[in-house]
């Protein structure tokens, strides 16, 4: 990472989560937490990192970076934070967005709970970089799901299959048990 962030210079840098998906080339979380922290030591001088307030290993970033750090969020200690998590099944999920002082409502067409820290860290950076929160907020309610990842699909029988397996980290799975249980279903 350092040798892509010292060629990139990035003005924003973005980290949503460090989790045990890169454990195969980089051993643990600890090892995996410092490459990602690369980019954010790199960033230029009026850079801005967007953080997961929500995540310890994200949150230690802010120690490792002299630039303005912007949490993200679901309690009220975040820049950018979200608040009345509810799965909207099979259409997406709702919530309370709140940035720059305002609340408004949000839906999105992500199914999860957990999808929700990458579109807090959009806004965060949309924010930034100057869009106003209406259309930050019609941006991310226009926003599809990405293709097998927690992707609602609905084959001509009825049923409605949440699709699951681009990704191989075992904090995937539990997630997508977690957002089972939630589903309003007699048959799962």
């Amino acid at each position: 990472m350092r040798r892509y962030a010292q060629m990139i210079r990035p003005d924003i840098a973005m980290v949503t989560a460090i989790g045990s998906d890169h454990n195969r080339s980089l051993q643990n979380l600890e090892v995996t937490r410092s490459e990602k922290s690369k980019m954010v030591q790199r960033l230029r001088a009026s850079g801005i990192a967007v953080l997961n307030g929500d995540d310890p290993n994200v949150v230690w970033m802010k120690s490792q970076t002299p630039v303005q750090v912007i949490t993200c969020g679901i309690n009220q200690e975040k820049d950018v934070r979200a608040s009345d998590i509810a799965l909207d099944w099979p259409t997406g999920t709702r919530s309370k967005f709140s940035v720059n002082g305002q609340t408004l409502d949000l839906k999105v067409r992500l199914i999860g709970r957990h999808m929700i820290y990458p579109i807090l860290a959009a806004a965060a950076v949309a924010s930034a970089e100057g869009f106003t929160l209406d259309r930050i907020l019609q941006s991310l309610s226009e926003l599809a799901p990405t293709a097998r990842r927690m992707q609602p699909v609905q084959p001509p029988n009825g049923a409605i299959i949440l699709w699951d397996d681009y990704k191989s980290g075992s904090e995937t799975s539990e997630t997508a048990f977690d957002v089972l249980a939630e589903i309003p279903a007699s048959r799962k």
